[in-house]
């Protein structure tokens, strides 16, 4: 068993590594602060789970129409109602201390008007979110899956799951694998939430929520093994999730199918877990030589000649493809929704699943309509044409940053991982040394990068664990930077370097005897 979530690094760090025993309680993993028990990665000697994020899609934007006669009340059927308006008070810091401004919340049937916080959102923009009608029963639920001893109390303790939205993959000792996802899905009359709908209508109203039983899991599958990546989850008749590009889901199916029919070991395991190889990569690699044959390109293009599509460290075909990808997407879809919206929504990291989704589906029609760039009026462009254009724009910025050899290009030299410390923009000495790692947006060891600060990392595996239930006490786990968030300690980063090479650390959950140094919190006795 393997698990890897992926999240924003943080200094100190996101996860304490620890055992928790005492009571009904056996666990170890990671834990989080302010959070009982251990989080999304544990082993607790019967079981293993580990979580990735779900994106559930559990919220809707309802645009509400004012009262023409009054500005504090909406429309709705059945006529305007009043907004109820909690006042909030923001304490704001400044050069003589703190100073306190009230912030009025204006809230509809629907939910709080977001407009003034999101620039995005069109006027008077209401959000339901499931989380404001659901009562939160999800520490509940966490501390039921630290117990758990088989599937079916995993399953029942998810049950309580539901403002999180997530997918755990589990693991046992008697070898049974499975998997669930946790959300509150709500069933609408209408539409399936993609865009902002009329809120003075009930049209487009939840009628409730998709029963638990109705949640995508799985339990032992024929293909023997299970596979989460923040992927689609399965073919659910509603809408579930804004699931991420299946290519890393996709590449883990091809390393499983070369091995067909061979046992897979521990070593084997966590080869797959630092997997850097990009499907997308190569998937477009043989497009881009195509539509870049000639003397222009031909000493980039020979970077791509018999690449495997490894993104690892010494890659400079793996810069070159990202730096290619990322100005490609953009000319791709840029001119349609704007450079604004470009910048501040879909050319983010977090949403870059949209626009990859939409090239998946549009790589094998060179004539699609989203190639053609709409402001060159006199001329209608092809997938092709955008590649070269993008080809251009990615060497010229590579050689600024990188110089004019391409062979120097090496992943190493713009990717890497900063671990920055909520005082390291005024005291920089809290933050660490930028760490290069592996992997990119697409790959099994992922390494997504900031698309508006190529190539920045801003998220990864920031807490990996290793479970073999033949061997449990030889089970591994790492977490960087380091244990300790006090910066002269020697443990405030010594994990950085040995996360990124792919190293881990026992979990230690039958044993202390052996190591050096111990700290237990033991409750006072009488």
């Amino acid at each position: 068993f393997a698990g890897s979530p992926d999240l924003k690094p943080t200094l100190p760090a996101l996860f304490y590594i620890m055992r928790i025993k005492g009571g009904s309680f056996d666990v170890a993993g990671g834990a989080m602060p302010g959070m009982p028990g251990i989080g999304p990665l544990g082993f607790n000697g019967h079981i293993a789970w580990s979580a990735v994020n779900g994106r559930g899609d559990e919220l809707d934007y309802y645009v509400e129409k004012p009262d023409p006669k009054d500005a504090g009340r909406y429309q709705a059927p059945g006529g305007s109602r009043a907004y109820t308006v909690i006042e909030e008070t923001l304490r704001i810091k400044t050069k003589k201390g703190v100073r306190e401004e009230r912030y009025p919340v204006r809230v509809s049937r629907h939910g709080p008007i977001i407009s003034s916080v999101m620039p995005m959102a069109p006027a008077n923009c209401a959000m339901k979110w499931a989380a404001f009608e659901n009562p939160s029963t999800d520490l509940e639920g966490l501390l039921g899956l630290n117990r758990a001893r088989n599937f079916g109390e995993f399953r029942k303790a998810l049950a309580h799951v539901k403002n999180n939205n997530l997918g755990i993959g589990y693991a046992d000792g008697e070898g049974n694998i499975g998997w669930q996802f946790t959300a509150s899905a709500p069933v609408r009359r209408t539409g399936d939430g993609t865009f902002p709908v009329p809120g003075w209508v009930d049209d487009y109203e939840w009628t409730g929520y998709v029963p638990y039983e109705r949640i995508p899991h799985d339990y032992n599958p024929s293909a023997g093994y299970i596979a989460s990546f923040n992927n689609d989850p399965g073919n659910a008749p509603y809408h579930l999730t804004n699931y991420y590009l299946f290519e890393r889901a996709t590449r883990f199916a091809e390393i499983m199918d070369e091995r067909k029919g061979l046992p897979v070991d521990v070593d084997q395991v966590m080869a797959m877990q630092l997997d850097t190889v990009s499907i997308v990569a190569k998937r477009w690699t043989p497009l881009v030589m195509k539509a870049c044959e000639g003397p222009e390109f031909a000493k980039y293009t020979a970077f791509f000649k018999g690449w495997n599509g490894s993104v690892d460290l010494k890659s400079a075909a793996g810069t070159l493809f990202n730096a290619f990808y990322a100005d490609f997407l953009k000319n791709t879809i840029a001119d349609e929704i704007g450079e604004k919206l470009w910048k501040e929504g879909l050319g983010q990291s977090y949403l870059y699943y949209v626009p990859d989704l939409l090239l998946a589906r549009i790589a094998l029609k060179p004539d699609h309509a989203f190639y053609d760039d709409i402001r060159t009026v006199d001329k209608k462009e092809n997938r092709d044409d955008i590649i070269r254009k993008s080809m251009r724009e990615a060497t010229a910025k590579l050689r600024d940053l990188l110089g004019s050899d391409p062979e120097k290009w090496q992943w190493k030299r713009v990717h890497k991982m900063y671990f920055e410390h909520p005082l390291g923009a005024k005291l920089s000495f809290f933050n660490l040394k930028p760490i290069p790692t592996n992997g990119e947006h697409h790959t099994i060891n992922s390494g997504f990068w900031e698309t508006g600060n190529p190539f920045k990392m801003d998220s990864g595996g920031v807490i990996r664990m290793m479970v073999d239930f033949a061997q449990p006490e030889k089970a591994t786990i790492i977490s960087p930077p380091g244990q300790s968030g006090a910066y002269k300690s020697p443990h405030y980063d010594d994990l950085a370097q040995l996360w990124a090479d792919g190293g881990q650390v026992p979990v230690r959950f039958f044993s202390a005897k052996d190591i050096a140094r111990v700290m237990r919190l033991e409750p006072k006795t009488k």
